[in-house]
């Protein structure tokens, strides 16, 4: 998803003579398959995300059962269900978004803007619904064997150096999709809220 999508499309016409002097219709297409790329590659991801969840449900299973794990190591189960779910009700939640432009640029910048808002509010709230839930599930393993294990220092200090760990890596996503938020998905609505308004004047 880049910052200059619709950017190109817009420093090519002339300052002096405004939006109102384009060419709509091929605004309307390019704008249409500039949507339609980006809503492929958010299709794809959301799909990705949700197929690695459900390949990774009996594979988190067996590995419990054929290692005779505890039974904290089953909460993820849940976490995964929750994460799966959560985003396939996103999706749903979407779909007005994801009917056709028809041939108004007006309803166009609107869709996408539309688009973007929901884009950015999933990003800003990721850490509560995708990375806290299997947080917690593994935090709760590990202290289970914490618990367990109290009496060997060795095994204590090898669960709280994986607990570190998968905090880091859950921050880092975190920063990375805030980063993302901030440089590209913002500034790429208030584009699309600027032209917007340029037409309305």
């Amino acid at each position: 998803m880049e910052t200059n999508d619709y950017q190109s499309l817009w420093s090519a016409q002339s300052t002096d003579t405004g939006i109102k002097n384009l060419k709509v219709d091929a605004l309307i297409q390019e704008i249409q398959n500039k949507h339609q790329k980006l809503q492929k590659t958010l299709f794809w991801r959301d799909f990705r995300e949700i197929s690695i969840g459900v390949a990774l449900l009996p594979v988190w299973i067996i590995m419990g059962l054929t290692q005779d794990a505890l039974w904290s190591w089953y909460l993820m189960v849940p976490a995964i269900l929750f994460v799966i779910t959560f985003m396939v009700y996103l999706r749903y939640k979407n779909k007005p978004n994801q009917t056709h432009w028809g041939d108004s640029l007006r309803l166009g910048l609107e869709k996408g803007m539309r688009d973007l808002d929901h884009q950015i509010w999933m990003l800003k709230n990721v850490a509560i619904w995708y990375l806290a839930p299997f947080w917690i599930g593994i935090l709760a393993e590990e202290i289970h064997k914490l618990i367990l294990s109290s009496e060997s220092f060795g095994s204590m200090i090898l669960s709280l150096i994986f607990i570190a760990t998968v905090s880091l890596i859950c921050y880092a996503i975190w920063r990375l999709n805030q980063h993302a938020v901030s440089k590209t998905l913002i500034p790429h609505r208030d584009q699309l809220k600027n032209t917007l308004q340029e037409l309305e004047v």
